[in-house]
């Protein structure tokens, strides 16, 4: 059965498209289009043209060149009749101020109902996406950067562990004379402040969700200072003002490092000639009105002398990846984050900044009357311990680096366990199934199909008596780290001490 007929209806004057509606259609369009008479000059320019080039109307383009829109990149023969476009996924058209935007383009030939031969050119402004572009890339530059310092801490943290581990040894000894007694001391000081920074770079490298808690502010920027000053350069001056009373806020402590530093390299940019960066500590009473709910707030301000902002770059200065040092390193990033960081803490962030005067950073964070005791690093030695530590437990060491695994089994020893060493976790799924193994001290990254985690999960399912201590050089802890807790381990970071040790090894025995 044929296909029914379906009657096509008479073409109208509704159904003509005349000149005024093909001018109304390109009048509408968001792309920019040129058209270029014979000579080469612009003879035709839709109004999306005229705004994206930056002129006052049509008749600023006309008699322009192809070479004064277009700045890169350099203009090829252009495309005859019949022969395909030219396509510019990257070019940047200039502005009639001189200024240039990032663009995509097409340059093509047309033959007009009179067979005369025109070049079109269409674009587009592409700042929108080269930023997300751009963005994008920079963000998995720095995903590259944490993964890459994560593993060189890691390597470090091995290296620091044996240092401190065998330096604490030596301070034991009663036999050291006092002046080799002090060498010693000032290595082993020198290797605190390599455990301090590696911890930080962790901490800043990094991404990870804020855990707050109670943090003295005071003592915290204190000791903070030292890497601070390491990124100045000796034209800056560091002066850190704790005040005079307590003060102290619920915020992420790394977080907060990571925040101050990067306003310290903000604040080292903006006195390129040199001057004095102030970080200023106290606590504020905000009244009804303000950006945050009225009450009190620890206040922490980093101030430079510097060049300032004025008001319209000090509106922008928050936004992501708005940068004024275009082409010199700059990501855009640090105030941004800082105002971030602070309203992820309940607080805010202000700026303060005039041109020639300098900048005033104020980070109001939420504040409490009573802080958690500060993380000791430096801890004093220990001896041989009771208990359970000299009951003969045995400990099954599992660690590929071997000066660490060294450390552990003489620091074990002198506690009083009983130990067995395993180079990686098939050495140790050997010993567990040989010999009596009370615990088990892993680390986490080893080499071998085998990690610690999975030596972790194969322990709690075939010898569940014993218990697990994983130790780990990351901090936080690497991906993967959510199986801690289901298999039931301690977690126990490099570079420890010998009482770090202790008490991770008793925790597990009492846990199990």
């Amino acid at each position: 059965m044929p296909a029914p007929s379906i009657p096509r209806p008479e073409k109208g004057r509704a159904d003509t498209v005349g000149e005024a509606d093909l001018a109304a259609v390109l009048a509408a369009t968001d792309e920019g289009i040129c058209g270029f008479g014979a000579s080469g000059w612009v003879a035709y320019a839709n109004p999306a043209a005229v705004r994206l080039l930056g002129a006052t109307d049509r008749d600023a383009l006309m008699g322009l060149s192809l070479d004064a829109l277009v700045a890169e990149p350099p203009v090829p023969p252009l495309p005859g009749p019949g022969e395909p476009p030219v396509v510019w996924s990257d070019a940047t058209l200039r502005r009639r101020d001189g200024s240039t935007f990032p663009a995509t383009a097409e340059l093509r030939a047309v033959t007009t109902p009179g067979a005369r031969l025109v070049t079109v050119l269409t674009f587009r402004d592409a700042t929108g996406s080269r930023a997300r572009e751009s963005s994008l890339i920079r963000a998995q530059k720095m995903e590259a950067v944490g993964q890459l310092t994560g593993g060189i801490c890691h390597d470090f943290n091995n290296l620091l562990t044996v240092i401190v581990g065998n330096l604490k040894i030596l301070t034991l000894d009663e036999l050291i004379a006092r002046d080799d007694r002090e060498l010693v001391e000032d290595a082993l000081s020198a290797a605190y402040d390599g455990i301090n920074l590696t911890r930080r770079l962790l901490s800043i490298a990094r991404d990870r969700q804020l855990r707050p808690r109670a943090v003295d502010l005071r003592l915290t920027l204190r000791d903070f200072a030292r890497l601070v000053s390491r990124v100045l350069p000796p034209s800056v001056r560091l002066e850190i003002d704790p005040g005079s009373g307590f003060v102290a806020a619920v915020v992420d402590r790394a977080q907060l490092e990571s925040t101050v530093l990067n306003l310290a390299i903000n604040a080292r940019h903006a006195m390129p000639a040199g001057g004095v960066l102030r970080i200023l500590v106290d606590a504020i009473d905000v009244a009804d009105g303000a950006d945050v709910p009225a009450g009190r707030y620890a206040r922490v301000r980093v101030a430079d002398d510097g060049i300032g902002m004025d008001e319209a770059t000090a509106r922008r200065a928050v936004e992501p990846f708005f940068t004024t040092r275009e082409g010199s390193g700059g990501t855009g990033l640090g105030l941004s984050m800082a105002y971030t960081f602070a309203r992820q803490s309940g607080g805010t962030l202000l700026l303060d900044s005039r041109p020639a005067e300098g900048t005033t950073v104020t980070l109001l964070l939420p504040w409490v009357d009573r802080a958690s005791p500060p993380t000791l690093v430096h801890q004093g030695p220990i001896g041989r311990r009771r208990g359970r530590a000299t009951t003969g437990a045995r400990v099954l060491v599992v660690e590929d680096e071997a000066r660490v695994r060294r450390l552990a089994v003489r620091t074990l020893i002198g506690l009083g366990y009983h130990v067995t060493e395993a180079a990686d976790a098939d050495q140790a799924l050997d010993r567990l199934q040989s010999d009596p193994i009370d615990v088990v001290l892993s680390d986490v990254r080893m080499p071998g199909p085998l990690d610690g985690y999975d030596l972790a999960r194969w322990i709690r399912m075939h010898r569940p008596d014993v218990p697990v201590v994983l130790v780990t050089g990351f901090d936080p802890l690497p991906e993967g780290a959510e199986a801690a807790p289901a298999v039931d381990a301690e977690v126990l970071r490099k570079p420890y001490h010998d009482a770090d040790l202790a008490r991770a090894i008793e925790a597990a025995l009492l846990r199990g």
